[in-house]
């Protein structure tokens, strides 16, 4: 079966909607099938960048032909999910970014949803995400795990995994607002709270207020203001997390039809004006800038091109209204990233996965409908058609599926190496 999320993980399973059931004896293979129809994306708000695009002119051929090369490049990763004997939690979290609670993961020679197995705390290359301290969630962080406080958090909300989704940590039994909890009472002052604003945002009502261990009050504006007084450049992935971070908390504010003011107005006026910042460091080819917001840049290394340009695409159409998606530049930057991840296929695991994302947004802001993204690139099949040019093209070895036998997995992006260089010895370990 094709098409849901609850199909894709192998098995029907437990809905929380419905009671789950008792799952005291499941084994580890069962509990990767459980919960994935829990954690089917909620219903988007009309308004929502990841929603149904208004109705409009028909597609003239050239956004036809765009939007077939997109899904054809989409499918070919889509129908390869990642193995959890050779990823980390990591790069796991890295693969469901691109295609949320319809991503799969290979456990055992058998598909299973890749958000109910982390969540359910299974091991991705012998490391699990959580534990419990007197009884309380706490979450991993370091090579292969989190690389970001509130990471997990981030990548589920904007995969759109309801609060009530279980946890199930060293037999007992939690839910996502019990990660929730935990991301809310370690907020600290003069700390990066860029994936936490994004998560928090998303989950909590904007007027929101809570105590940290500390004894601080918080509340969103209050994070907002946090980020802006930090720098853009030098932050994680060149800042481009810091900008999704302004922009998601901006638009849910927009969804909920709350007033732009305060600290929300001062996050909505800085990513305008990064957006025409940003357009000006593109390079003629459709890339953008290989030093991120820094300056103009074009590195001939295709590993740093889909990182740049696949984590700043991904901000740009995620951030931009639905009209500007159209842009010129927007088509020439998207063209060229999809042509890019066509004519090679060997990627670390985190690039590889923004960049999926950047073109999974700007396929369902563009081009999609009310179907899962399984739906909509059924007709596409696996993509193989170009797989045989994207090797003769990268010099590599590739198996029988299509994989470079030599490719590896980065335990964190170089960005952060380059945030954190007094880790670089440690963050330079390749997740094999």
């Amino acid at each position: 079966a094709e098409g849901s999320a609850e199909s894709l993980a192998g098995e029907p399973a437990a809905n929380v909607l419905d009671g789950a059931a008792d799952s005291a004896d499941l084994s580890a293979e069962d509990i990767a099938n459980a919960g994935s129809r829990e954690a089917n994306q909620e219903q988007p708000l009309e308004e929502d960048p990841d929603g149904t695009p208004p109705a409009g002119p028909p597609l003239d051929a050239e956004m036809l032909a765009l939007r077939d090369e997109v899904r054809s490049c989409l499918s070919y990763y889509f129908s390869r999910p990642e193995n959890a004997c050779t990823r980390s939690p990591w790069g796991v979290m890295h693969s469901f970014i691109a295609f949320g609670a319809e991503t799969q993961l290979i456990v055992n020679g058998r598909r299973v949803n890749a958000i109910g197995w982390l969540c359910w705390n299974q091991p991705c290359r012998g490391q699990r995400l959580f534990s419990l301290r007197n009884g309380r969630l706490q979450t991993a962080h370091g090579p292969g795990v989190q690389g970001h406080e509130g990471q997990f958090l981030c990548m589920l909300a904007q995969s759109r995994v309801r609060a009530d989704y279980e946890l199930r940590v060293e037999g007992k039994r939690l839910t996502i607002a019990d990660l929730i909890e935990l991301e809310q009472r370690t907020c600290r002052p003069n700390s990066e709270l860029t994936f936490k604003l994004i998560g928090l945002v998303h989950y909590l009502p904007s007027e929101a207020t809570w105590t940290c261990d500390g004894g601080e009050t918080w509340n969103i504006p209050r994070m907002i203001q946090e980020e802006l007084d930090q720098p853009v450049v030098g932050a994680a992935c060149g800042g481009t997390h810091r900008m999704m971070g302004f922009s998601y908390a901006v638009r849910k504010r927009e969804q909920r039809g709350e007033p732009l003011e305060g600290q929300w107005l001062r996050a909505k006026k800085y990513v305008d004006a990064y957006h025409e910042y940003t357009f000006k460091l593109q390079n003629p080819d459709g890339s953008f800038s290989t030093d991120w917001f820094r300056s103009r840049a074009s590195s001939p290394d295709i590993q740093r091109r889909v990182q740049t340009t696949g984590h700043i695409l991904e901000w740009l159409v995620y951030s931009l209204p639905r009209e500007r998606l159209s842009d010129p530049r927007v088509l020439h930057a998207v063209r060229y990233l999809n042509r890019l991840m066509t004519e090679h296929r060997q990627w670390e695991i985190g690039p590889q996965g923004h960049a999926l994302h950047a073109l999974v947004l700007f396929d369902r802001r563009m081009f999609g409908g009310a179907e899962s993204l399984a739906s909509r690139l059924r007709t596409y099949g696996d993509g193989s058609r170009s797989e045989s040019r994207s090797a003769a093209t990268s010099g590599r070895a590739v198996d029988a599926s299509g994989r470079d036998t030599r490719r590896r997995d980065n335990v964190q992006l170089q960005s952060e190496r380059e945030a954190n260089p007094w880790r670089s010895g440690l963050l330079r370990r390749r997740d094999r």
